[in-house]
């Protein structure tokens, strides 16, 4: 009799259907749930039996009272055709909650009526089959159950990005796994643009995420939980990998929302030492990407101090801009320019778009010098 190992992977009928990186996201279908599905009949799980009234006994009554009495609905299995079949499904009628070995038996439909009946605690109304040997038509399996795909969820909430990653909010995973980004494809989630480090079962806090490559622009991004189900600690996606999560209902694990792109590059610079003397300064070359500010402050040991203002720019490349010289300025003094971006769009320079730039990364631009008074 041989003995094998197999696999199994949670089936969910709400998994979206195979997909490629120009559409909506692939992913596998049709594989069998064992944390909640039935036993086929024709398989009859393999327990340990001792004397009469010992533990082992008492719970293969236990199997056969729930097979007879009907608990669970399914204990009556499909009829198969004559001839050689593979790739037979065999749904489970008890729970698998580990790891399990199996006996699969093939039997013959003696009475004609279309089912198959398992009266305990030994005799069989369908026969067993046997080989051309004569011996018995079975052999031994054993089931690995693979990490369950639910129930699992991913946030994400409207944000400004600068195109180069996106922050999601969290979810839950019920094994390890990941938090992707993809794209917006007819309302699905399409290509993959970014996935988070592996992160172990549980709830996941706010994670940011690198994208493969820059926004184009302004739209719609989704957040999709992904299961380790491969069990390699990579995101390896596709029917043999790692696969999308569901939620408790069987719904994908994914959340959509409006990411607004404000990009912070390419942007520029240039300030020279200079006489003032009609109450205004000269930004030699400034290049911003989008609608921002420059900030001017102080110099307090060789660094920016207190800001003594801001001037609204748009975005663009200008070469000699004046701008007004603030109040207070005098003679020798070092004053510090730094270049923004109106992240939150609101005309002027806030908090908003300071933790913008905290959150997203990186230094802004910002250059020194020295103003003489003509």
């Amino acid at each position: 009799m041989d003995t094998k190992t197999k696999s199994v992977k949670p089936a969910h009928t709400s998994d979206p259907a195979a997909k490629t990186s120009s559409g909506p996201f692939f992913q596998t279908a049709g594989k069998q749930d064992t944390s909640s599905e039935y036993f086929h009949v024709g398989v009859q799980p393999k327990l340990n039996v001792g004397r009469r009234g010992d533990p082992y006994e008492r719970e293969a009554d236990a199997v056969a009272d729930t097979v007879v009495s009907g608990d669970g609905a399914r204990g009556r299995g499909e009829l198969i055709s004559k001839g050689t079949i593979t790739d037979v499904p065999v749904p489970f009628l008890i729970p698998v909650a580990d790891s399990t070995t199996v006996h699969l038996t093939v039997h013959i439909d003696m009475d004609g009526d279309g089912e198959f009946l398992y009266e305990p605690p030994d005799s069989f109304i369908d026969v067993v089959a046997t080989t051309a040997g004569g011996e018995p038509a079975t052999t031994t399996v054993t089931i690995t159950l693979l990490p369950p795909l639910g129930p699992a969820s991913a946030l994400l909430d409207p944000q400004v990005s600068d195109g180069t990653s996106v922050v999601l909010a969290g979810g839950l995973l019920p094994a390890p796994g990941f938090l992707a980004v993809h794209a917006n494809d007819g309302g699905e989630p399409g290509a993959l643009l970014g996935v988070s480090e592996i992160f172990p079962a549980g709830e996941v806090g706010a994670v940011t995420v690198r994208l493969a490559e820059p926004l184009a622009g302004t739209g719609t991004l989704f957040a999709v939980a992904w299961v380790d189900r491969d069990e390699d600690g990579t995101f390896t996606p596709g029917p043999e990998g790692d696969e999308m999560a569901v939620t408790a209902d069987g719904l994908l694990a994914a959340a959509s929302a409006l990411v607004t792109v404000i990009r912070r590059e390419p942007a520029a610079l240039v300030v020279e030492d200079q006489v003032v003397a009609d109450g205004k300064f000269v930004i030699s070359t400034l290049e911003a990407p989008g609608p921002g500010f420059i900030e001017i402050l102080t110099n307090v040991s060789g660094a920016p101090g207190v800001r003594l203002g801001a001037v609204l720019v748009d975005a663009g490349t200008v070469d000699d801009l004046e701008i007004p010289l603030p109040a207070g300025v005098d003679g020798g003094d070092r004053l510090w320019l730094r270049l923004w971006v109106d992240f939150d769009q609101s005309g002027s320079l806030t908090a908003a778009d300071l933790r913008a730039l905290t959150e997203l990364g990186g230094d802004p631009i910002e250059e020194s010098f020295v103003v003489s008074i003509g």
